[in-house]
């Protein structure tokens, strides 16, 4: 058996595609996967959750839309053997607690779950970068889910009350630890639809990619973590107006984290705080990846003596906020999350986070 938590980010999940820095970490919601061998080709799915099960054979490894949560399963067993693991029957459970379709890779999750427990209990040695490429594979093949690197590394890496800082232009790592006592780390849902940004997400990961072409063709060398307010004026010359708000937001945000990573060390809150709240309104203002509904309650939450920050998190358009306060003052913003649900109509899932540790192989006592 293993499982893998789902994912957060403080800051940088939205500059993939401009080489940024991440600071991000495990969820204490998590997917587990159990798996047993069998002795034939069978491959059995159950999904205890839904009550429901599915079946396939290892000479059978295709996307059936019938097949719905279970592609991503076959998916992951398929990229799994594209890289010189033979897989024979199995029988597959899974169990998630991790809120679906809301940017905190939850399919994903499953996907590296699988994938270490597979492998583990068929005595495969694979290296973690091919862990990561069935991940990738299946999300790529048999899913309509975006899922980064970012989410995949972070989720794989995670520590418990430590944050994880990624540099996306090589994927190394360090971690920070996390030690603000007596305060508390909340995970809103505001329970918006994600269906509704599958297209807006798209486009944003569009004009990311050209704003970064046109830094690299006019400024030799250059990237988001580079250049300046004045290198957009003198040097990027004419552009539209969505690349220039990215340019501006992937730079703004790179300067945010080399804050924010002081703050964290000094472990003062205060300022870390207000550095996370001008990043929720770069991306609501300039990265526009924000909604109504987030934007609210970044603004209803910040008002309260006691809560440090509330800021959008999840890879791509997500739904979720995380909020950090003084935990003196928990009642006080549940009541203010209560008026939340009266104007916008939605009943918003608490979830109660901390860093949590990242992909765990949970062995059998004589295993």
């Amino acid at each position: 058996m293993a499982s893998a938590p789902g994912v957060a980010f403080l800051l940088g999940e939205h500059t993939e595609f401009c080489s940024g820095m991440a600071i991000g970490f495990g969820l204490p919601l998590r997917s587990w996967v159990a798996v047993s061998l069998r002795n034939d080709s069978s491959l059995r799915f159950y999904s205890p959750g839904p009550g429901e099960r599915k079946r396939s054979s290892t000479s059978n490894l295709k996307y059936k839309r019938e097949d719905r949560w279970a592609n991503h399963l076959k998916g992951v067993l398929l990229g799994l053997s594209n890289a010189g693991c033979p897989i024979q029957g199995l029988n597959i459970s899974f169990l998630g607690t991790i809120p679906q379709n809301k940017g905190l890779f939850s399919s994903g999750a499953l996907c590296l779950s699988l994938a270490r427990a597979v492998s583990d209990a068929m005595g495969f040695d694979i290296s973690d970068q091919q862990l990561i490429q069935a991940v990738v594979f299946a999300q790529k093949n048999f899913s309509s889910n975006y899922v980064s690197p970012l989410e995949i590394y972070t989720s794989l890496y995670a520590k418990n009350h430590e944050l994880l800082v990624l540099d996306q232009r090589n994927f190394s790592r360090t971690y920070v630890p996390y030690e603000f006592n007596g305060t508390q780390m909340l995970l809103i849902d505001t329970q918006v639809p994600q269906s509704d940004f599958e297209e807006d997400l798209e486009e944003r990961i569009e004009v990311c990619q050209e704003a970064t072409r046109v830094i690299k063709e006019r400024i030799p060398g250059g990237d988001l973590r580079s250049v300046t307010t004045r290198d957009f004026r003198v040097s990027l010359g004419a552009v539209s107006e969505s690349v220039r708000r990215v340019s501006i937001h992937g730079s703004n945000e790179h300067a945010r984290f080399v804050e924010l990573s002081h703050m964290i060390g000094e472990q003062n809150l205060t300022l870390a705080g207000k550095i996370l709240n001008r990043s929720q309104e770069d991306l609501r203002d300039l990265f526009e990846v924000s909604c109504p509904e987030v934007d609210w309650i970044s603004k209803h939450t910040i008002e309260l003596p006691g809560v440090y920050c509330t800021r959008l998190t999840g890879v791509g358009i997500a739904s979720c906020a995380i909020t950090i306060y003084d935990s003196k003052v928990h009642q006080e913003l549940i009541t203010r999350l209560e008026e939340y649900e009266r104007i916008f109509g939605f009943h918003p899932e608490l979830h109660t986070i901390y860093p949590s540790m990242g992909l765990i192989v949970h062995r059998s006592p004589g295993g």
